[in-house]
């Protein structure tokens, strides 16, 4: 075994925070990561470990939020032609169990970056008709995403916004949606 196991193992201590040892898990591929003190081994976190605690500690909204709100504070946002550009980073609060940006989290965002487009290009406010959207790729925690909603169409009761989501300047995610204009 000593010729073959690793010398110098990446470990953890136990004041480490969790998003850090999660974002160690992902990057390195590792499933589980000594915790030492004093070099000491005093336990091991398991990916699963990981993702539980970040979902619990992600899922403690404040009286008053909404899922939309949770999700949508972590991006900022800049017009574009015939529509929006946002910019933000994937975080905890997006997990899925397997420890990867969600793919409702991901609609969630999408589909709002399709509502902001009609509100500043056209003031229009929308309400959600149909959307239909193709993943390419997963998206890992804290990593920074751009989505853009650009109209492709517009009537005087509804209309269309075509929305990608880009990675390191690659399409992660392609979604057609169509809106219907609320009436004041």
């Amino acid at each position: 075994i000593k010729d073959v196991m690793s010398k110098d193992p990446i470990v953890l201590t136990k004041d480490t925070p969790v998003a850090h040892a999660a974002r160690l898990m992902v990057w390195e591929g590792i499933k589980l990561i000594p915790v030492v003190e004093n070099k000491k081994l005093i336990g091991i976190l398991t990916r699963k470990d990981a993702i539980k605690a970040l979902q619990h500690l992600s899922f403690q909204p404040q009286i008053g939020e909404t899922v939309d709100g949770i999700v949508m504070s972590r991006f900022s946002m800049s017009k574009i032609e015939n529509g929006v550009r946002l910019r933000g980073k994937t975080d905890p609060v997006m997990l899925n169990p397997y420890g990867v940006a969600s793919s409702g989290a991901l609609m969630t965002v999408m589909t709002n970056a399709g509502f902001a487009a009609f509100r500043v290009q056209k003031r229009l406010e929308t309400v959600l008709d149909s959307f239909t959207v193709y993943f390419s790729k997963p998206v890992q925690l804290e990593q920074e995403i751009e989505i853009e909603a650009k109209i492709i169409d517009m009537g005087r009761k509804s209309g269309k916004a075509e929305i990608n989501l880009i990675h390191e300047e690659k399409l992660v995610a392609k979604s057609i949606i169509s809106v219907r204009v609320i009436d004041r």
